[in-house]
C-alpha cells in the first residue's frame, strides 16, 4: 500500500508543475485532488476521464480511521485494514442508505464486480455484501444466510437474486431472506437454509416457521421421485411427475397440568393447542381453582372430584399417569391458587412446620416443605422427562399476596438445583413487562395465552 502523502506537497508539486500556455486546473479542482491510496486509486479507473471523473471536494476522515473522498461518479473509501475501493451508483446509495462504514457493512474491501447475470452487479464489505440488478434492485446479504446463497451459487442459483434486506423473526432469534426465486431462514440452532418453489409455498400455507413443522433444518435436497426439505418437527416432499407435495409431521407428545391459568390455554374442553406449539398430541388437565393437593389427588385417583364448586375435568376418565408416560414433555402451570390459599391459616394438625423464611408482620408463615413436596410429586411424576413449569405472574398492588408469589417462585427456582430436567418458565417477567396480558390481577386474557403459549415454544428444544 503506497505511503499516503500530504495535500500540502500536492499543491506544492501542482504549483510547480504548471506550465504557461497549458491548460490552467480550476482552482476547487486544484484544492480538493486526491492523494495517497485514494489517488492512486482514482488513477487505476481512469482519473478525472475515468468513470469517477474528477473530485468534488477534500478528503474527510470518517469513522474506524478511514477517509472518504467524493467525484462527480461516485465515492472512494479508504481504511488501512481494506484499502481504497470506488463506490458507484445504486450500490453506493444503498450503502448510504444504511448508514455508510457506521452500518454493519463496515467499508469495502473489493471494487465493484460486473456484468453480473441478468445485468446485476455487486461489492463485498466488512460486513457482507451488497448485490444489484434492474429487477431487483440493491440489496445487502451477510453472515449465515450469505455462506449459504453463496455455496448455493450465489446470483447463478435457483434463488437469483435478494429481493430484500435480512428481517428478524419474532421465535427462536431467527431471520429469513427473500430471493427471487425462494428464500433463506436461519437461527442459532438449526442455521441457514434454502426453501423455495411449492415446498416454501406449502410450508408457508402452515403458518411458515410459527407452524408445526418448525425452522427449516436442511436445504433442499433429492428424494426419489422428486425433491424435499428436512424442518425441525417434520419434512415437505414434491413429486415431480404429480407436481404436489406432501407433508410429514413427527412432533413430540405433551402433557399439561394445571390450574385455571393452563386449563384457559389449553382452549378449555376444545383443546385447542395451538398449531404452532410443536407437540403431536396433549393431554391437558386443570380446573379453576385447581390446587397442587388437588392435582396430586387426581393423578393419584382419576376418580377425584374436587370440593371446589366449579371443577371442570377436560379429559375425565382419563389415566394422567399414563399420559404423562405417553409423552416426551410434561408442562405444569400450578402455584396460583396455592399462593392464594397461603394466605388462610393451614388446620394446625395438617400443616408441616419449620419455616423460617421472614414473612410480613401479622401474616401467617410460608412452609417451605409443603410446596416443594408437590414440585418433588410431579417431577417424580416425569419419570426424568423433561418438566416446563411456569412461575407466577401478579399484576396487583397488595403486599401480602405478591410477598407469596415471590415465594413460590423462590421454591420453584430453587428446586432446579434438586431436578436438572426442570425448567421454569418466566412467566413473571413476561407479566412485569406487559401487565396489559392480564384480565384482573393474575388470568390472561387472549393476548396473554398465546404469549403462555410463545413462552413455552421458545423453551422447547427440536423433535426427538
Amino acid at each position: 500500500m503506497l505511503l499516503r502523502r500530504t495535500r500540502t506537497a500536492l499543491l506544492l508539486a501542482a504549483t510547480v508543475l504548471a506550465v504557461p500556455g497549458a491548460t490552467s486546473v480550476p482552482a476547487a479542482a486544484a484544492a480538493c485532488a486526491p492523494v495517497g491510496d485514494i489517488a492512486t486509486t482514482h488513477a487505476r479507473l481512469g482519473g478525472d476521464a475515468g468513470r469517477l471523473g474528477p473530485c468534488t471536494n477534500a478528503e474527510f476522515p470518517v469513522a474506524r480511521g478511514g477517509v472518504a473522498e467524493v467525484f462527480q461518479g461516485g465515492s472512494v473509501y479508504w481504511s488501512a485494514a481494506t484499502g481504497a475501493h470506488p463506490l458507484y451508483g445504486a450500490l453506493r446509495a444503498y450503502y448510504g442508505g444504511r448508514g455508510w462504514e457506521n452500518s454493519p457493512l463496515g467499508f469495502p474491501v473489493t471494487d465493484e464486480f460486473f456484468p453480473l447475470l441478468r445485468g446485476g452487479s455487486g461489492q463485498h464489505f466488512q460486513g457482507g455484501s451488497v448485490y444489484w440488478s434492474p429487477a431487483t434492485g440493491a440489496h445487502a446479504v451477510s453472515g449465515p444466510v450469505r455462506d449459504a446463497w453463496a455455496a448455493a451459487g450465489w446470483e447463478n442459483s435457483p434463488l437469483g437474486y435478494p429481493v430484500g434486506d435480512e428481517v428478524p423473526l419474532a421465535t427462536a432469534k431467527g431471520s429469513f431472506q427473500p430471493f427471487q426465486g425462494g428464500s433463506i431462514y436461519r437461527t442459532p440452532s438449526t442455521g441457514a437454509h434454502l426453501v423455495r418453489g411449492a415446498i416454501l409455498a406449502t410450508w408457508g400455507a402452515g403458518g411458515w416457521e410459527r407452524g408445526e413443522l418448525g425452522y427449516p433444518v436442511s436445504d433442499e435436497h433429492d428424494v426419489p421421485g422428486g425433491r424435499g426439505s428436512d424442518f425441525q418437527h417434520g419434512s415437505v416432499t414434491w413429486d415431480a411427475a404429480s407436481g404436489r407435495t406432501s407433508t410429514t409431521v413427527a412432533r413430540p407428545r405433551m402433557a399439561v397440568i394445571g390450574d385455571s391459568l393452563t386449563f384457559g390455554a389449553c382452549g378449555g374442553t376444545a383443546q385447542q393447542i395451538p398449531a404452532s406449539v410443536p407437540v403431536a398430541t396433549a393431554a391437558c388437565f386443570g380446573w379453576p381453582g385447581g390446587t397442587s393437593d388437588e392435582l396430586q389427588a387426581y393423578v393419584q385417583d382419576p376418580q377425584f372430584r374436587s370440593t371446589w364448586p366449579r371443577m371442570l375435568l377436560p379429559m375425565p376418565g382419563v389415566d394422567l399417569r399414563q399420559a404423562v408416560a405417553g409423552s416426551h414433555y410434561l408442562v405444569v402451570g400450578l402455584g396460583t391458587n396455592d399462593a392464594l390459599r397461603d394466605r388462610a391459616p393451614f388446620p394446625a394438625a395438617t400443616w408441616p412446620r419449620g419455616d423460617t423464611s421472614p414473612v410480613p408482620s401479622g401474616h401467617v408463615p410460608v412452609d417451605n416443605g409443603y410446596f416443594d413436596q408437590k414440585i418433588d410429586f410431579f417431577l417424580q411424576l416425569a419419570g426424568g422427562r423433561p418438566v416446563y413449569w411456569y412461575d407466577l405472574g401478579y399484576r396487583g398492588r397488595d403486599a401480602t399476596t405478591r410477598y407469596y408469589f415471590s415465594h413460590r417462585n423462590d421454591r420453584l427456582n430453587a428446586a432446579t438445583r434438586r431436578w436438572p430436567n426442570l425448567h421454569v418458565l418466566r412467566w413473571s417477567g413476561v407479566v412485569a413487562a406487559h401487565p396489559d396480558l392480564l384480565t384482573d390481577e393474575v388470568h390472561p386474557n387472549a393476548d396473554g395465552r398465546a404469549a403462555r403459549w410463545d413462552l413455552l415454544r421458545s423453551a422447547l428444544p427440536p423433535a426427538p
